[in-house]
């Protein structure tokens, strides 16, 4: 599902540094990382970088729709970040990101609040459970 490129592996990153720093910071010094393990991009991350900012919105509004936390927008982007930067979807982008928001809202969320996938299904129609959940463990296998 996703292709892999080669060099970018900064090691084990975390959404929150042992250093207690912010997200957003942590975000940044990952993607520094991995631009000086790979400074040329692949295809996908290229094409990813131009898109970014309409698919953060996107996030962000759905995760507002939902309630859920600022922390759960930028878990789920640096998710995004980490996935596309070093590998190409072959799959839907917007589903892609539903699943890093429910990965990101099932670490920083109470488990009532994390959203249902029929609630999903209202902004992204056409797939089951079985897809969020695939979508979601090959998200993790590429964060490994």
């Amino acid at each position: 599902w996703f292709r892999r490129a080669e060099g970018a592996v900064c090691g084990k990153m975390q959404h929150v540094s042992d250093d207690g720093c912010c997200p957003d910071q942590q975000a940044l010094a990952d993607l520094r990382c991995m631009q000086r393990n790979n400074p040329q991009p692949n295809e996908g991350a290229a094409w990813y970088l131009q898109c970014r900012k309409r698919l953060v919105n996107w996030v962000a509004n759905v995760c507002t729709r939902f309630s859920l936390k600022p922390l759960t927008v930028h878990v789920a982007v640096q998710h995004m970040d980490r996935v596309l930067l070093v590998s190409q979807p072959e799959q839907q982008l917007k589903r892609f990101a539903l699943a890093a928001i429910m990965l990101a809202a099932k670490m920083e969320e109470s488990p009532d609040a994390v959203p249902i996938v029929s609630e999903l299904q209202q902004v992204d129609p056409g797939f089951t459970s079985n897809d969020l959940q695939d979508m979601e463990l090959k998200i993790m296998k590429a964060l490994d």
